[in-house]
């Protein structure tokens, strides 16, 4: 199974992708225009002086060639060393502002170590040239020959190497390398024979893989204090895309891989260190981690898009731990799920918690079919958090939880109407109605029961009047006049569309034509009176 390929945007990842062409092209370029333009101007001498091939050919026979090299010898060793110096400053600036990972990929790759030989080999064979090549009488053409080509092949690559290099320590590049070396490794040990499976080999791939998610998630919160919003988005992509890809391949990963060393999660106490070991979900836990240390500094500075991305990545794993059915992986992914929640709302953000409802709830929507139970259990989670925002005083907080949950209730119905009483019973969770509560002035907020009223013209068009008729005991809970206000509410929404920009770009009170016939008929009996 390979890793899955995303659209690169960058443009220097792109020029990566097609180096060795795109360098070919450029060194024949820079080889061809000063061929061309040697053989110009010796077409002019020729017609100009004095001079013919022969006379030229004489020239070289009799030491031009060698005399040249003589020069060439110390330029050659001159450009090695400069190119060495820039180089390694460049890389090690690099290495201090993304990852010290760089200089370990940047040593590994084979174009880097392919040029920097063949400088090498170059300089010293033109430097032992006039050694051997000096006799009387003597002048040795084709080692002479070889060791100008080798001159001119080595500043014609410098500007290709150059590119290559700015275009390999781009951020994305360097991301790109360690998620990739990360892969390669879980795929030799996925096919290493088990005959010749050590505990070594084992460790080695975990130590890698760890190490790989630790590397991406520094460059991650680098990314993320440097508003580099680029840069933190392809971090995440390659996170996401790493651990679906791991998901993938677990079954097939040997036995003992599920124990690692209590460094790995140095941060955690050693019960919840054991429950990650037990469940078999270490890989899961520590990306998700790097996740959580990511959504809490961009909580922090209030980086949305990167909430967002963060939010949908999690949705992603955890669809992908679904269909791979590993329920161990899903439970995590329900957790982290919670704690951004919690997250939010202790931070009274209400931008966050909007997109993290969404994202939560179209997670839940894979569980309908193969874990009824968990799909109850989200919609416990959703009342809970939703009645938690409105006890802080984010009543839009809680009015999103309201409509999510709504939504919950209707695909629940279409699985099962016993399933579709349960998630109804969390939503009426979210409410505070009791007297206590009201004779301290608590109410209901509006926004909310709009969202019951909703609910239950879309039961109606169901057919489900037993479900119905606990929604509309919500509305009997008011009084009459507010029950109008409600209605007249959604119903003076014509619009699907939110007349601001949004993050899901839907009014949550639109209803279709044949909706509000149901809506209309849901409030009948609760607009007589009484």
């Amino acid at each position: 199974m390979g890793i899955s390929k995303r659209p690169q945007t960058s443009s220097a990842r792109g020029f990566y992708l097609k180096g060795p062409r795109v360098g070919a092209m450029m060194f024949l370029a820079l080889i061809g225009t000063t061929v061309g333009i040697l053989a110009l101007v010796l077409a002019i001498d020729l017609r100009l002086a004095d001079m013919s091939v022969d006379r030229i050919r004489q020239n070289l026979l009799e030491g031009g060639m060698l005399s040249a090299l003589q020069s060439l010898s110390e330029v050659l060793a001159a450009v090695l060393g400069l190119t060495l110096t820039v180089v390694a400053i460049v890389v090690q600036l690099a290495a201090q502002r993304y990852s010290p990972k760089v200089v370990d990929l940047f040593m590994r790759d084979f174009t880097n170590l392919a040029f920097f030989a063949f400088m090498v080999v170059s300089c010293t064979y033109v430097t032992l040239i006039p050694a051997v090549a000096n006799g009387p009488g003597m002048t040795p053409m084709v080692t002479i020959s070889v060791g100008l080509l080798l001159c001119v092949a080595n500043f014609g690559l410098l500007l290709p190497y150059f590119a290559h290099v700015f275009a390999f320590l781009q951020p994305s590049s360097i991301i790109d390398h360690i998620q990739e070396g990360a892969v390669r490794a879980m795929d030799t040990l996925q096919h290493r024979p088990r005959s010749k499976m050590k505990p070594v080999h084992i460790r080695t791939t975990q130590d890698q893989l760890a190490l790989a998610i630790e590397r991406i998630s520094d460059s991650c919160l680098a990314a993320i204090e440097q508003a580099d919003r680029h840069l933190a988005v392809h971090t995440l992509e390659m996170l996401e895309s790493m651990l679906c890809s791991y998901l993938e391949r677990e079954s097939d990963l040997p036995p003992g891989w599920e124990r690692v060393e209590r460094d790995y999660f140095f941060m955690l106490s050693q019960e919840p260190f054991e429950e990650i070991i037990a469940s078999k979900v270490w890989v899961e836990a520590k990306t998700l981690y790097e996740f959580e240390h990511a959504f809490r500094r961009s909580l922090q500075l209030q980086n949305h898009d990167i909430i967002v991305r963060i939010a949908t990545a999690t949705r992603t794993i955890g669809l992908k731990s679904i269909e791979m059915e590993d329920f161990a992986a899903t439970e995590m992914v329900i957790r982290f799920f919670n704690t951004f929640l919690r997250h939010s709302i202790n931070a009274h953000e209400v931008r966050p918690c909007y997109n993290i409802f969404y994202q939560y709830r179209t997670f839940a929507l894979g569980l309908l079919d193969v874990r009824p139970e968990f799909f109850e259990r989200v919609s416990a989670h959703l009342a809970y958090y939703g009645r938690l925002a409105g006890e802080m005083k984010l009543s839009f907080v809680t009015v999103i939880a309201a409509h999510d949950m709504g939504e919950l209730c209707l695909q629940a119905h279409k699985h099962s109407p016993v399933l579709a009483r349960s998630v109804l019973d969390n939503m009426l969770g979210i409410l505070d109605i009791d007297d206590n509560a009201r004779s301290n002035g608590v109410v209901t907020g509006t926004g909310v029961l709009q969202a019951f009223s909703i609910l239950g013209a879309r039961l109606i068009a169901l057919g489900d009047m037993n479900l119905v008729g606990l929604v509309r005991a919500v509305l009997l809970l008011e009084t009459k006049g507010r029950r109008a206000r409600v209605r007249d509410r959604v119903l003076a929404v014509k619009d699907r569309k939110f007349w601001e920009i949004t993050d899901r770009g839907v009014d949550f009170n639109y209803l279709s034509e044949e909706e509000r016939v149901h809506f209309e008929a849901f409030f009948e009996p609760l607009l007589l009176d009484e």
